[in-house]
């Protein structure tokens, strides 16, 4: 099963790969290994014992997914989506489309099957545009009661609960399954549709299905809630781009909640389109979450946009907020929402005395000993960078009696952490010269066979 698609492609293969688990040997990508040193590392791991695979496909310029396809030849597959992403690479938005209908060109050249999301219009029109004869659609919200799978939200509150009913390989096209899923975001729901119409169609049961998808658990900060002791944190900090972004700030606007921020990141490789497409998530913004903003440098730029810093220090005095942390993983907002949460668990453990002012100039002492350091999290601290932390932190001016005793136990607890990292590099450094000298061994063991049986074919 070959998968592409601008957003979705790496939870579809997931929840596909889950529902198959129930009745087959799946082997699938893992995390997202789909580019073309990713892809063959995948085919790498085929085995005689698993009877079917799920090959996600990236890409990010023209005849990428070509490539790929030649390399998986997939007997059916499916496009998540096409969105407005990689346009530097692509040129235009009619670019991602054609690149991504190179997974329909292979299929219908071949008279494979398509999984078909029949309720968008993109994927429609591409479709029509080549000559298939297997064809299962799937469709959400009554977008096409035509389609073989359809389904609708039911709330999403943060988490997405659905019904979705089927006449394919069901005793009754009118039968209704339920689902409550731990994915957040409605948007997921076309996610979840697929993976149902590609489990009926390989004879998985409806009632399986229901439980692959209920007890299915993201990672990697794709559609993530994340609680710390004042603050709900909706995390989707892998990739963003226009359509992702979009979608992530709809879902967000219904999902209940007193008070809301965000935090946005910036949306990369959009090349020539990046200023207007970062100005109209801005303005949208406005109209969905107008307090404030967290965002990242590009973001800052824009008009109409109320800037506060993405250190962790600026939004302490915000409790009992919902967030919503939105950006691609290369500005590390997944970072900001581990980081933030660390920093402030350890600082309730220090001390439950600590004024905000307090806790501000010490998450500021942290934050700034992270920075000067160049370490991304407290626990990458060890060898020099230790040293130059405690240092840092020890300078610290304008911190009152009671916050310096704090520091004081923040300088121990760095101690500790560093010298847990010493003692683990040194380890792995002791594994890595004993894995050489085995090596080493191995070698002069075979070197010896070699000469042993050359003596024996001599006698």
């Amino acid at each position: 099963i070959g998968i592409t698609g601008t957003n979705g492609k790496t939870t579809t293969k997931e929840l596909i790969s889950a529902v198959l688990a129930k009745k087959y040997h799946v082997v699938h990508t893992e995390a997202n290994y789909n580019n073309d040193v990713g892809v063959p590392r995948t085919l790498l791991t085929f085995r005689p014992e698993h009877e079917i695979a799920v090959v996600e496909m990236g890409a990010s310029h023209p005849g990428d997914i070509r490539k790929l396809v030649d390399y998986v030849e997939p007997t059916c597959g499916l496009i998540t989506n096409v969105g407005r992403a990689h346009l530097q690479g692509f040129g235009s938005f009619e670019g991602v489309k054609r690149t991504k209908g190179e997974l329909y060109d292979f299929l219908a050249a071949h008279d494979a099957l398509l999984f078909l999301n029949s309720g968008d219009p993109d994927l429609l029109e591409m479709a029509g545009q080549r000559n298939f004869q297997k064809v299962v659609s799937y469709a959400a919200g009554g977008a096409d009661h035509e389609a073989v799978v359809t389904g609708s939200v039911q709330s999403c509150t943060p988490f997405l609960n659905f019904s979705w009913q089927s006449g394919l390989h069901t005793p009754s096209a009118s039968q209704e399954y339920e689902v409550r899923s731990q994915l957040i975001g409605a948007y997921n729901i076309n996610n979840m549709l697929a993976a149902i119409a590609v489990g009926l169609y390989f004879d998985v049961e409806p009632t399986l299905i229901c439980e692959a998808l209920r007890d299915y658990v993201p990672s990697n900060n794709r559609s993530q809630l994340t609680v710390t002791k004042d603050n709900r944190l909706v995390v989707d900090a892998y990739n963003a781009n226009p359509t992702s972004m979009k979608a992530a700030l709809e879902n967000f606007r219904l999902i209940d909640g007193d008070h809301k921020m965000v935090i946005l990141g910036d949306m990369l490789e959009l090349g020539e389109a990046s200023a207007t497409e970062h100005q109209r998530i801005v303005d949208r913004i406005v109209t969905i979450v107008p307090q404030s903003s967290v965002v990242g440098m590009l973001m800052q730029h824009e008009k109409n946009m109320q800037v506060v810093h993405s250190t962790y220090e600026g939004i302490l005095q915000h409790d009992g907020f919902s967030w919503e942390v939105k950006g691609t993983q290369f500005v590390h907002l997944d970072d900001f929402s581990r980081e933030g949460k660390l920093v402030d668990e350890t600082i309730d453990s220090w001390s439950n005395e600590l004024s905000p002012q307090q806790r501000e100039a010490l998450a500021n002492a942290l934050y700034e000993v992270l920075t000067a350091t160049g370490a991304r999290t407290l626990s990458e601290l060890s060898g020099e960078k230790l040293k130059n932390a405690v240092s840092l932190l020890k300078s610290y001016k304008n911190l009152d009696r009671e916050t310096r005793r704090a520091l004081a136990e923040a300088v121990k607890l760095l101690l500790r952490l560093g010298t847990k990292n010493v003692i683990e590099d040194a380890q792995a450094e002791r594994e890595k010269e004993t894995d050489h000298i085995r090596r080493k061994v191995e070698e002069q063991k075979q070197k010896l066979l070699g000469k042993k049986n050359e003596i024996k074919k001599k006698k």
